[in-house]
């Protein structure tokens, strides 16, 4: 099963804080009809509240926000940053980030493992982050 496509996928070289990072992948979320504009402005005021506690691991961060209204369908969507992101966690710097959007919170807290247990090597995160192409990264997230 393909978990995320390469058109799901974004690639980005420029340095970004990590504010300008949820905006990128939040509005990959929304090019994909999974969420509206409001469910970034959510996301960003997760991290405002609570920390980032969504940096999982380190290099790895699932922005993401509650379920909500503005959440239009379950989806799942990543940005590859080859420049360092520093969220002001004890896991930065953060190269792979992933939006997260999810109608109910059994699907938002069943997806949030199946991509810790994906990435819990260490060395499927290097590969993903110098990957050549979306294509390369989408061939990285196949679930058997």
């Amino acid at each position: 099963m393909q978990v995320i496509t390469a058109s799901q996928i974004l690639k980005l070289s420029k340095k970004l804080s990590w504010q300008e990072a949820i905006k990128e992948v939040g509005n990959l979320l929304v090019k994909h009809a999974y969420t509206d504009n409001q469910y970034i402005n959510r996301m960003l005021d997760t991290v405002i509240k609570y920390g980032p506690y969504f940096v999982i691991a380190p290099g790895i961060a699932i922005a993401h926000a509650a379920p909500g209204p503005d959440v239009k369908k379950d989806g799942l969507v990543l940005m590859v940053s080859k420049q360092p992101i520093e969220f002001n966690s004890h896991n930065d710097p953060v190269h792979l980030v992933f939006g997260l959007a999810a109608k109910n919170s059994d699907h938002h807290l069943d997806s949030l493992s199946k991509i810790a247990n994906m990435l819990g090597d260490e060395a499927i995160v290097s590969k993903v982050v110098n990957a050549k192409t979306e294509t390369e990264i989408a061939s990285y997230f196949t679930l058997d």
